[in-house]
């Protein structure tokens, strides 16, 4: 008996020792809100399973590339923009429109389903190439014609073409980010 109580316990430990390893750490939340604008009780953080808690723990940390931050700041957009593609999916199983979650903003709602349809697979956590809209917004950027500029000449995904109402909901959105 004495025995079996000292087995649980230990497989307690190991349990709780592997869900406090899978969890994110303060340097982890901290980097996640200054990087992308994600707090711990946001809904692409708070429904990620253990295991994928644990892997975003690891690519935020991985040793092999502290010297190239850039890399690393990739890999993880990468994963934080598939955690959010899931999270569409989800929601749209249960909801006809918008795909995503609306914004809490009703304003820049219209500018978000834009982006939602257009600008996210780039834009919504960043690039090595392409800045988030996080970024943009804390920059102040950009304006209405510097965004028809950049669509209408050298931007990666051209051809985009929006209307000028179409930009203006853009950047409402982007700027409700800050």
């Amino acid at each position: 008996m004495a025995r079996a109580r000292v087995l649980a316990v230990a497989v307690m430990m190991m349990t709780a020792s592997a869900a406090l390893a899978a969890a994110l750490t303060e340097s982890d939340d901290r980097y996640l809100r200054d990087e992308y604008g994600l707090a711990p009780d946001s809904e692409t953080i708070r429904d990620l399973s253990v295991d994928e808690r644990a892997k975003l723990h690891d690519l935020i940390n991985d040793p092999s590339l502290r010297a190239y931050p850039a890399t690393r700041d990739h890999n993880v957009a990468d994963f934080l923009f598939q955690a959010h593609m899931r999270e569409c999916g989800v929601w749209a199983l249960s909801h006809t429109w918008p795909q995503c979650p609306p914004t809490s903003d009703a304003s820049a709602e219209p500018g978000k389903e834009i982006a939602d349809r257009q600008c996210n697979v780039c834009h919504l956590f960043g690039t090595i190439d392409a800045p988030s809209f996080l970024k943009l917004a804390r920059e102040g950027k950009p304006t209405e014609q510097e965004l028809a500029d950049t669509l209408a000449h050298g931007h990666a995904m051209s051809p985009i073409t929006l209307e000028p109402p179409q930009l203006r909901e853009l950047i409402v959105y982007i700027r409700s980010l800050k």
